[in-house]
């Protein structure tokens, strides 16, 4: 949100163990930024009309906010918050900020097998996304697939106690 708030082209790629609960993180977000104290202080962020030319699509885990310039004029839609599920496609979405919440699960990480699988997905078409200025966060240190990501990552990689407020540019943390 804070991102969102102080660039408007802004563009965040929300990754979850499911594409259901990486759309509804794209809800929560939605409200953030349709009600309250955020639109007051900042500005509007959800269309008024949806008419289809500025897409706000909580539901479908899809928003671009008012006043965005980045990718509106030719080429492939670019959204500012876009979700998927894990091993769900990302490619073709370019991202500032990578948010990994809750990424694998327990079943997945037994197996040596779907972790590789699900492993190589997160940093070859997810991490491939982020822009070179670009961030990730990764929130659930304790699973498998971001202890394996910290050590084969190419980013800085440090394990924030919860709550830390402080996050590095162009980190990765688990």
């Amino acid at each position: 949100i804070w991102n969102l708030a102080r660039d408007r082209d802004c563009q965040v790629l929300v990754v979850s163990q499911t594409g259901t609960l990486a759309t509804r993180w794209v809800g929560y977000i939605a409200a953030w930024l349709s009600y309250g104290e955020i639109p007051t202080v900042f500005g509007r962020f959800k269309p008024e009309k949806q008419d289809g030319e500025i897409p706000w699509r909580p539901s479908k885990g899809e928003l671009m906010v008012l006043g965005r310039k980045r990718g509106a004029q030719g080429g492939a839609m670019q959204f500012s918050i876009l979700s998927r599920g894990a091993g769900a496609q990302v490619l073709g979405f370019e991202a500032d900020v990578v948010v990994g919440d809750d990424i694998t699960q327990k079943a997945k990480a037994i197996s040596d097998v779907q972790r590789t699988v699900e492993r190589e997905w997160w940093l070859e078409e997810v991490m491939s996304r982020l822009q070179p200025e670009g961030r990730a966060i990764v929130v659930r240190h304790d699973c498998p697939l971001a202890t394996n990501c910290r050590s084969a990552s190419t980013f800085p990689a440090v394990l924030l106690p919860t709550g830390s407020a402080r996050v590095p540019p162009r980190l990765v943390a688990f």
